[in-house]
């Protein structure tokens, strides 16, 4: 009887002998998807090749499982037996409370080994188990107010009340009942920048310029930085086949579901906050940490929420920005795909394209075009702004040039995308953003 192939749910030790091995391995398994299954009495290739299973050897399973494994784990232990009638032994777990430790050291695991996890590691690891580890961090400011949250919160229908029982509920305060980071966050005056930076260009070697929306309540920065990406939105429309078709610059609602769990899920224990960065082709929504550790791809990109940080997330949707349906991902890999989702240990970033140039770009590089225009180019320009359908010949005509000095102009002025011709040969015009001359 074969039971088929190692792993990062199953391990095999041919005996109790091999109980050490075995037992860490179940950490592993453990800390990577919070399920394992270690079968003794079982080769590594997967063939059943038995063992004696005797009064003691559920005892040694148990005493090494509650002695080496913290925090404590519930195992269930029983004897199968295989279709040649030999026996095996299956301990199968379950555990939530990661990161578990084999005597004092954390392994993770990977295919079918186990390998030592790293300190970054095991801290992913205690905010894969859904600890609002934000809760325990005290706020480095002691004088905080919230009226900026308690108003939203009230605008929502909350019942607000004062004191601190109510911020308790909140997360705002540890234990001891100080202030803590996520009260920290969501206060009036938190010195936090929340940015949205601009570049000249397709990457950030030409800095343009930074707004900062931040030093107020986490979600009113939020908010301001949805309506002012809002207001950048732009519509082209095109009417060349007969019909209007409108196309928006970008889709706003997958910003608002990048943007929103930027912010909600953000690493803040780094005192880094989410930002958005512009370019002439893209936005860019970028935040610290990667998803949890035990979220597999498959789930994170159907949908399944795992909080990073769940009193903010409590929050987000009594505020009504989060609706706890897992749409986000789903969302913006329906319209854009998988690869607009850039993923690592230290960061999530989402990539929202432009479907056109934006005006403001195209003002831009435009503006820049004219300002290096030679005296008959300007003066081609000037003619085309009072009549687009002027013909070379006029054009020469009226300067006192020849056409062929009339066309070399116009291969300037088209090759700097300043000018360009539109319609057919009898009927055509020059076009042109005339407002920048």
């Amino acid at each position: 009887m074969n039971l088929g192939v190692e792993s990062e749910y199953v391990e095999f030790k041919s005996s109790i002998a091999q109980l050490d091995k075995g037992i860490k391995g179940l950490t592993a398994m453990l800390n990577r998807n919070n399920k394992a299954t270690v079968y003794f009495g079982v080769g590594d290739d997967g063939d059943v090749i038995g063992m004696d299973v005797g009064p003691s050897t559920y005892e040694k399973i148990r005493n090494a499982i509650r002695t080496d494994i913290k925090p404590r784990i519930i195992a269930n232990i029983e004897t199968l037996t295989a279709d040649n009638g030999k026996k095996y032994v299956s301990v199968t777990a379950e555990g939530y409370d990661t990161p578990y430790s084999y005597k004092d050291m954390y392994f993770i695991r990977h295919a079918s080994s186990n390998e030592s996890a790293t300190p970054e590691l095991v801290a992913r690891m205690v905010l894969a188990r859904g600890y609002d580890s934000m809760r325990e961090i005290p706020s480095v400011r002691k004088d905080l107010t919230f009226v900026t949250l308690l108003d939203m919160l009230s605008a929502r229908g909350v019942h607000v009340k004062d004191g601190k029982m109510f911020l308790n509920n909140l997360g705002l305060l540890t234990r001891e009942g100080d202030f803590n980071l996520n009260a920290q966050i969501l206060a009036d005056e938190n010195g936090i920048l929340m940015q949205v930076v601009e570049f000249n260009g397709m990457d950030r070697t030409r800095f343009l310029k930074r707004t900062d929306f931040g030093n107020q309540c986490m979600f009113m920065a939020m908010k301001d930085i949805l309506d002012y990406i809002r207001s950048r939105n732009e519509t082209k429309v095109d009417t060349s086949d007969g019909q209007r078709k409108d196309t928006q610059l970008f889709d706003y609602e997958c910003f608002r579901e990048a943007w929103i769990n930027a912010c909600v899920h953000n690493a803040w224990r780094t005192s880094v906050a989410p930002m958005v960065a512009i370019f002439d082709d893209r936005m860019e929504i970028e935040s610290m940490g990667g998803i949890p550790l035990n979220l597999r791809l498959t789930d994170f990109y159907e949908g399944r929420s795992t909080p990073v940080n769940e009193s903010l997330f409590k929050i987000a949707g009594m505020l009504g920005f989060s609706e706890h349906t897992g749409r986000g991902i789903p969302t913006i890999v329906s319209k854009y795909g998988r690869d607009v989702i850039k993923l690592s240990d230290q960061y999530v970033k989402v990539v929202i394209p432009f479907n056109f140039t934006p005006g403001v770009v195209m003002g831009r590089n435009a503006a820049i075009a004219f300002a290096d225009l030679t005296e008959n180019e300007s003066k081609v320009l000037a003619l085309l702004k009072k009549d687009r359908s002027m013909k070379v010949s006029e054009i020469a005509k009226t300067m006192g040039i020849s056409e062929s000095a009339v066309k070399r102009h116009l291969s300037v002025l088209k090759n700097k995308g300043i000018i360009r011709n539109e319609g057919t040969n009898r009927n055509s015009r020059w076009v042109s953003d005339f407002r920048k001359m």
